[in-house]
């Protein structure tokens, strides 16, 4: 593996014309490039044939969708298939998944991820769902992974989720949100205060 010099690239993306200029035109950028390139791919000649494809499909469609623009409206409850990235950290969610949305602008989309493996395994972060809530198989909902991304990740849309999914994702959102949080429980304080007069 090489070595690349991280504080170099950092300090690059400080230059005023950083964002203008062409990477090919300065050498030090373009070699790092050149070896980080190596990196992957002595990296990546390990994989399995399913993280490969997914990877290089990840790419390609990466590489066609940069510079268009997807602003289809799919509506609240839209099951989508999503590219969620072949790089991603750890646990995260990576390659092609499902996901409901649950929200949308004009370019964006807030997603709940799913993912079959994760059907039944009793977690908060988790709703079990079924085709009677409008999705092709039994899947886990994962709501603790929602997140903002761009509608070029949309590849096509599959179905939509029942409200009661959507009550459920509502739910679980607004419960980790610490506004929210400490409304109800003044609302609570409030209640109980009420009832004791």
């Amino acid at each position: 593996m090489f070595t690349i010099k991280r504080k170099d690239m950092e300090n690059a993306t400080k230059q005023p014309d950083a964002k203008t200029k062409f990477a090919s035109t300065d050498s030090t950028i373009y070699d790092s490039f050149k070896l980080s390139i190596w990196n992957m791919i002595d990296t990546l000649k390990d994989l399995s044939v399913y993280d490969m494809a997914q990877w290089i499909n990840h790419i390609d469609r990466w590489i066609k969708n940069k510079n268009m623009e997807n602003t289809k409206k799919y509506g609240r409850g839209c099951i989508v298939f999503v590219d969620l990235g072949a790089q991603n950290f750890r646990y995260e969610l990576s390659y092609t998944h499902p996901a409901v949305i649950i929200a949308e602008t004009k370019n964006m989309v807030l997603i709940v991820p799913c993912s079959s493996k994760r059907y039944g395994k009793r977690n908060s972060g988790i709703i079990d769902a079924t085709s009677a809530d409008g999705f092709s198989s039994n899947t886990g909902v994962q709501v603790d992974s929602f997140r903002w991304v761009h509608k070029n990740r949309i590849i096509s849309e599959v179905g939509r989720a029942k409200g009661s999914v959507l009550d459920k994702i509502d739910s679980y959102i607004l419960s980790i949100t610490p506004s929210y949080k400490k409304e109800k429980s003044e609302l609570n304080a409030e209640i109980e205060r009420l009832k004791n007069k």
